[in-house]
C-alpha cells in the first residue's frame, strides 16, 4: 500500500470516530442518524464497523 492509501485509511478512521462520538453525545441511535441524513442504516453501520 502506498502512503496516500494509508493516509486515506487513517482519515476515514478519524472521521468515523468523530461521527460516532458526536452521535453518542447527541444520544442518537444509528437508525436515528441514518434517518436524519437520509441514508439507510446499513450505510451508518458500515462506517462504524470498518
Amino acid at each position: 500500500m502506498g502512503k496516500a492509501h494509508i493516509d486515506r485509511l487513517k482519515l476515514e478512521a478519524v472521521l468515523a470516530a468523530t461521527i460516532k462520538t458526536e452521535r453518542q453525545r447527541q444520544v442518537l441511535s444509528q437508525q436515528e442518524l441514518a434517518d436524519a441524513i437520509g441514508k439507510p442504516k446499513f450505510t451508518i453501520k458500515a462506517i462504524f464497523d470498518s
